[in-house]
């Protein structure tokens, strides 16, 4: 089954571009520990793998239903793109794959604990590395190809540098990493994709400890119990009006 499902993760990224949806729910308890769950739902795009995928995949998808768990302490020490700080911040995470292709459900997602608001940057990026290193791996090795040719994954969030602390959370665009987004394959293949409505999302959910007092930001929403916000963008926003997608909040 692990075969299998390395085999498919490989397939989408690979055959296909565009319809990714990529979340982040951030939970933030009282004593500024809490939960960060990274997933990515690839469910819109299973049609596609089912099309060009090669034919030992296409014999198993349409039968494929999973739900497995990982431990990230198992992976940990065979991720070559993380620091032994990163590796050690993720043992007690998890790495879970959602599959069922006859409904065209299909998700990717880690779920990793922090003990303090500061670590929630680092987390995030780890979870990413996780998630592209997971699919790059596989690829590289079951078909025979350099790492350097598989597709990276990337995200909205990788162009923004966020900060946390106590009662507040703000997010600003890293204009040295915006500067490579008009040269980046991946984004160029994401835009293309979106012009014929296969549109790449990302939304970000903060569950807080206390009410919002203050949400600045264009795509920030507030609940009516204002205990969540909730940032929404796509790939649009990022190459055309970057600067809409910062935020800040103070609860």
């Amino acid at each position: 089954m692990q075969l299998k499902l390395h085999m498919l993760l490989f397939a989408v990224l690979s055959a296909v571009s565009g319809c990714l949806e990529i979340s982040n729910e951030i939970t933030i308890n009282e004593d500024g520990s809490g939960k960060i769950i990274q997933s990515v739902d690839l469910g819109q795009v299973l049609p596609a793998a089912e099309k060009n995928a090669g034919e030992d995949v296409k014999a198993k998808l349409p039968d494929l239903k999973t739900d497995t768990v990982y431990a990230l302490a198992v992976f940990a020490e065979g991720l070559r793109d993380l620091s032994d700080v990163e590796k050690s911040m993720i043992k007690k995470g998890e790495l879970r794959v959602t599959i069922d292709s006859k409904a065209k459900k299909f998700f990717v997602a880690t779920a990793l604990p922090f003990a303090a608001v500061e670590e929630i940057e680092m987390l995030q990026s780890v979870s990413e590395k996780i998630i592209t290193e997971f699919v790059n791996n596989t690829g590289a090795e079951l078909f025979h190809r350099h790492r350097d040719e598989i597709p990276v994954l990337k995200t909205i969030d990788e162009f923004f540098t966020t900060t946390y602390a106590d009662g507040q959370i703000a997010r600003t665009l890293n204009s040295k990493k915006y500067e490579t987004v008009a040269n980046d394959d991946f984004l160029l293949q994401m835009r293309e994709a979106a012009l014929s409505g296969r549109i790449m999302k990302s939304n970000t959910v903060f569950n807080l400890p206390r009410p919002v007092s203050k949400a600045e930001g264009q795509q920030a929403t507030v609940s009516d119990k204002k205990h969540k916000v909730t940032i929404s963008a796509d790939i649009n926003d990022l190459l055309d009006e970057a600067q809409r997608l910062e935020f800040k909040i103070e609860y």
